[in-house]
């Protein structure tokens, strides 16, 4: 097992020469921490831990770094020993990192379920930019528009849609591993809060991998890293192409409830209508009052000289009962 590369004997001599600087700070123990360390090359050393070897006081702080990797590296080597694995190389996180950028190499850390979380902004603007510009009022509610704008409205509402669909077919057919890599994976990995949740496709393991893979399982956080031609996310493009046909769906239904709503109310306001004509010709008549007392029927009051009515009292008049004094 490989803790850290070899180094030239010019590395050296210059490590411990610095080490001699830092002892008066650091004491014995800093010396017996670089004597472990012998294999730290000066580039190693500043591009692991990023400190320019100025001065004893830096070379204190980095013994110190040197330290803490050193007791993770001997508690990552008793793990391995207890689960049973021979790990290729134990080494500083930061130095991994750089020889993974240095290489193009994409590292995830995928759920149990083979998911992880991509960036959808670069696929968007390739979107965006294959698309026509036609002005699309998605933001204003259906319910704001007349039945003859709701039809007009979806017709462009689908057209769009349908041209987001086209692009998104293209862009998956024309663009190679590194493209959509680069896009759904900016900064080599994947996102660790929003974005877009979907399945990660990996080579199948080795046997021997495999082995390892089961010796790990549950015990750690497991990542993998690999280049962009072995990367593959077998359900994304049909995921957004379900998202469109989903907003097809939406857009349509929401359209009929529109003009389901929209005659409903032109319903209601004619019956409001139609009511408020009713009252107005029933206030325009003029009722009679009358009450019973046994066998005769009084007359006894008129709202007014309606022509239908007036001649009924005028009628009733004349053959009205004398009354005795």
């Amino acid at each position: 097992m490989n803790v850290l590369a070899p180094v030239s004997s010019s590395s050296l001599l210059w490590l411990r020469e610095k080490a001699e600087e830092a002892i008066l700070v650091a004491g014995s123990r800093a010396k017996k921490e670089l004597e472990g360390f012998g294999s730290i090359t000066q580039d190693q050393y500043g591009s692991a831990f990023g400190f320019p070897m100025k001065n004893a006081g830096e070379m204190k702080h980095f013994l110190k770094q040197m330290e803490l990797v050193a007791d993770h590296a001997s508690k990552a080597s008793r793990f391995c020993t207890e689960i049973g694995i021979t790990p290729l190389a134990i080494l500083p996180t930061s130095a991994w990192k750089e020889s993974c950028l240095k290489a193009d190499l994409f590292t995830l850390r995928p759920t149990k379920d083979s998911m992880v979380r991509v960036s959808l902004e670069e696929l968007s603007a390739n979107i965006s930019a294959a698309t026509s510009k036609k002005e699309v009022s998605e933001k204003r509610s259906w319910f704001s528009f007349s039945e003859k704008e709701v039809a007009t409205e979806l017709k462009v509402r689908l057209q769009a849609l349908q041209e987001e669909e086209v692009a998104i077919r293209k862009y998956f057919a024309e663009s190679d591993h590194w493209k959509i890599a680069q896009d759904l994976l900016p900064g080599y990995t994947e996102l660790v809060h929003g974005g877009h949740t979907t399945k990660v496709l990996f080579p199948a393991p080795p046997a021997e991998v495999g082995k390892v893979l089961h010796r790990l399982a549950g015990k750690v956080d497991l990542s993998v890293t690999l280049q962009c031609e072995a990367l593959s996310f077998p359900e994304l493009e049909p995921d957004l192409l379900a998202g469109i046909k989903e907003r097809v769906a939406i857009a349509k239904r929401q359209a009929q409830e529109a003009i389901m709503a929209i005659r409903a109310k032109a319903e209601q306001e004619r019956l409001e209508r139609q009511r408020l004509e009713q009252l107005k010709r029933q206030q325009e008549l003029e009722p009679i009052i009358t009450f019973v007392i046994g066998e005769v029927t009084v007359l006894a009051a008129q709202y007014g000289p309606w022509v239908i009515e007036q001649c009924v009292i005028e009628d009733c008049i004349t053959r009205s009962l004398s009354l005795g004094t």
